[in-house]
């Protein structure tokens, strides 16, 4: 009897569900952010802290490198469940420590444990290895609608309550989210790479609709047959169990100058800097502040806005990324983004020339920030994210991921360090100019490094890097 199309559907969206908890959680952290940002900066806030402090503790990104890599090693070695459940741990930990911080120190210990473990990558992965090709544009792009959404209502319940009660509410969440990952099943591409195919099997039939073994005895074929491939057989003096064992003791060191790994990972590496220098994410985590230089009216208001814009960005996302492409759609919002951060910017001046109609330049202003949050989630910024998860070849896709988000890291972790002294040396409006100009650049190379991978299984994808096969509008 033939699993029906909704149960094949259910079991893959209960299993992300699961793991986007912990991209909901990593929405927290930024929301989290944002509030103590522009809490930290009130003259009569609760407790104290220096400009100097104020940029260090927006940049606490920087402990993020060393997180993604080691999650990525922890995710290559024992699966990206495993990483999940260990980050969730830390998770725990820190919203204690938060709700517990009486001043800026502890204030950083608890930030920087969500640094360590910021583990995106090893999520992002294990949705995607575990969605079927069709199925996984839409079911991948949940992962960034979860991050937006955490962010969204964290930032809001800044708004109307304490902030020490809402690293509660996110602890309760955290806990919620470890357990439901219990219960979810190691990805099967990481199973059939570590050579166990019986509980990739058992993954396989419990991800495409709780059914028996016999219903995913293809899939699992088509595992073997991609695995088995890749492992030489010299003279046929070995089978191919004992050369794969050899292979992984052999081959660790070196499989890392495979063209299949470093073009998707200077992909990757360029997609995540242009993501960075567009001030999608800088606009997110100062927004705050922003909207207080510009003297905008209910500032927290608009603060908390720019984050439900950005959980519609990503919900447009979802709809529209099968349709429209991740190549066409990153491409088309990175430029309609510089428009808005130009118009922002330009209206920024006219504002400060004291024109009658200074409140209407006022206005375009805010409409325009908050404008280009929507379409940048709704675009690239998700895209960025998925393609991380999607590009690398499955042997060392957790390690890859990882690598992409320690680059993605550092940059991020710089820019959120440098914004408040480049604001303060070029003005606000000079920085959104840098903006601009990042997004024109982004529009038009995009085009040339994206790959099409809708409807593309993974081995596909590693195939067209390995120059074996090609994918239609391919980039390199």
């Amino acid at each position: 009897m033939e699993c029906s199309k909704f149960r094949r559907i259910a079991s893959q969206c209960v299993a992300a569900f699961a793991a986007n908890t912990v991209m909901f959680t990593i929405g927290n952290s930024f929301g989290m952010s944002t509030i103590l940002l522009a809490e930290l900066y009130k003259k009569d806030a609760e407790i104290f802290a220096t400009q100097d402090e104020l940029s260090w503790f927006s940049s606490w990104l920087f402990l993020t490198p060393i997180g993604a890599i080691m999650n990525g090693v922890i995710g290559q070695n024992f699966g990206s469940k495993m990483s999940m459940l260990i980050g969730s741990s830390f998770f725990i930990v820190s919203w204690i420590l938060f709700y517990l911080a009486t001043d800026v120190p502890m204030l950083y210990i608890a930030v920087g444990l969500l640094a360590m473990f910021f583990i995106a990558g090893p999520t992002v992965t294990y949705v995607a290895e575990i969605s079927e090709p069709d199925l996984r544009s839409a079911i991948l792009s949940t992962t960034s609608f979860s991050m937006a959404l955490g962010s969204f209502v964290t930032v809001t319940m800044g708004a109307f309550l304490y902030w020490r009660t809402i690293t509660l509410i996110n602890l309760t969440i955290s806990v919620i989210g470890f357990a439901m990952i219990c219960f979810i099943p190691d990805s099967p591409h990481w199973l059939a790479n570590k050579n166990r195919f019986h509980k990739a099997e058992k993954s396989l039939a419990w991800l495409r609709g709780w059914v028996s073994l016999w219903h995913v005895n293809s899939e699992v074929q088509t595992l073997k047959d991609a695995y088995y491939e890749r492992i030489p057989v010299s003279n046929g003096s070995k089978s191919r169990d004992s050369a794969n064992s050899d292979a992984n003791k052999t081959v660790n060191h070196i499989k890392y100058y495979e063209r299949s790994f470093y073009i998707p990972l200077c992909s990757v590496i360029y997609m995540f800097t242009i993501r960075n220098l567009s001030g999608c994410l800088l606009i997110k985590i100062f927004s705050g502040i922003i909207f207080q230089k510009i003297s905008a009216p209910s500032s927290e208001y608009l603060t908390a806005f720019i984050f439900a814009l950005r959980v519609s960005g990503t919900l447009t996302y979802i709809c529209c990324v099968k349709t429209i492409g991740k190549k066409k759609l990153a491409c088309f919002t990175l430029a309609l983004t510089g428009v808005l951060l130009l118009a922002a910017s330009i209206s920024m001046i006219l504002q400060q020339k004291q024109y009658d109609d200074a409140k209407i330049y006022l206005w375009i202003s805010i409409v325009s920030i908050l404008s280009s949050n929507f379409v940048s989630c709704a675009g690239y910024d998700s895209i960025v994210n998925d393609l991380n998860g999607e590009l690398f070849p499955s042997k060392f896709r957790n390690v890859g991921a990882g690598i992409g988000n320690f680059f993605n890291s550092v940059v991020m972790a710089l820019t959120n360090r440098l914004f408040l002294k480049v604001v303060d040396f070029i003005t606000l409006e000079g920085s959104f100019m840098i903006f601009t100009v990042a997004c024109f650049i982004g529009s038009l190379t995009f085009y040339l490094i994206i790959p099409v991978t809708e409807g593309k299984s993974l081995i596909e994808i590693e195939d067209h890097y390995n120059k074996n096969t090609k994918l239609k509008n391919q980039g390199f």
